[in-house]
């Protein structure tokens, strides 16, 4: 019997455990000051950044081509600009879910209404494969400085941070709520401190008070490295907003974690992209507005 055909998101699953079996997946790769995005992946007519496994779909696509534009746009939407798609060019699957209300007839004959989400899917083209498109606006966000953004996100999370000189690692503790840093003298340089820092300030999210994600204290299970993975994408994606280095080197013990946790479920992946887009979230709001910081 012919095997069914793999869905795209299936496919995506796919190709990020391939990815992660050679060390290509986008947290598994170093990020430098300055390096980062001029802007999110995003819509470039409706402006809306896209979010959750879309931010890697369109990060892996733009890996794969060379993509330097942020901007992808439907052959639909292009088509209504006077853009036009160039002939043989290969598209991104992306996907959202959408509010859908449905009207029903209960069993007493009356209509109610359901209210519920859709998976709707897309295929989007890069503005580097679009002909006619405008040029790439020139950003107009404010380049902080790294310790400047460090210290903002720290002082504003109110998370009790602890330097010392004989810690061995850095680690979020949940019991004590706290996180634990070697003294900021011990690294290499205060981008490297306040990437590690961040890193743990993502644990840290996950406290029953905040986004109330399942923590786990014993490092090397597989619970801890479920956890292990949301934080990775997650320095990884406020890395690419704000310039924030990203250091991977700590991954390594718990790919093959990830990639059994994938194989066993493909929509692990989307849960865990999910989950580190809300981790960003909750971590940026520290961070003042654009009209905040230009006051």
């Amino acid at each position: 019997m012919a095997e069914a055909k793999r869905t795209h998101d299936q496919e995506f699953a796919d190709m990020i455990v391939a990815r992660l079996q050679a060390g290509t997946a986008p947290w598994q790769r170093g990020w430098s000051v300055n390096e980062a995005l001029t802007k999110p992946y995003h819509n470039c007519v409706s402006g809306k950044p896209y979010r959750g496994a879309n931010v890697v779909r369109c990060w892996i696509a733009c890996d794969k081509y060379g993509y330097v534009d942020p901007r992808f746009i439907t052959y639909q939407q292009a088509r209504e600009k006077g853009w036009q798609v160039r002939k043989g060019e290969k598209g991104t699957y992306i996907s959202f879910f959408k509010p859908v209300v449905k009207e029903i007839e209960t069993d007493e004959g009356e209509i109610e209404e359901k209210a519920y989400f859709a998976c709707r899917g897309y295929t989007v083209f890069n503005a580097a494969q679009v002909d006619g498109i405008d040029p790439l606006p020139e950003p107009e966000t404010y380049v902080w400085d790294v310790v400047e953004l460090g210290e903002t996100i720290l002082r504003n999370s109110g998370a009790k941070i602890i330097n010392s000189a004989s810690a061995t690692g850095c680690c979020y503790r949940p019991l004590q709520d706290d996180i634990v840093l070697p003294t900021p003298a011990m690294f290499i340089s205060a981008a490297e401190y306040y990437s590690a820092a961040i890193h743990e300030l993502a644990h840290w999210t996950g406290a029953s008070s905040r986004l109330d994600r399942k923590l786990i204290t014993r490092h090397g299970n597989e619970e801890y490295a479920r956890e292990e993975l949301r934080a990775e994408i997650a320095s990884w994606m406020i890395s690419t907003v704000t310039g924030l280095p990203f250091d991977p080197d700590n991954h390594a013990a718990y790919v093959d974690f990830w990639v059994k946790a994938i194989k066993n479920d493909y929509r692990e992946i989307f849960r865990a992209c999910a989950d580190a887009e809300r981790i960003k979230d909750y971590i940026l709001a520290y961070l003042p507005k654009a009209e905040e910081k230009a006051a």
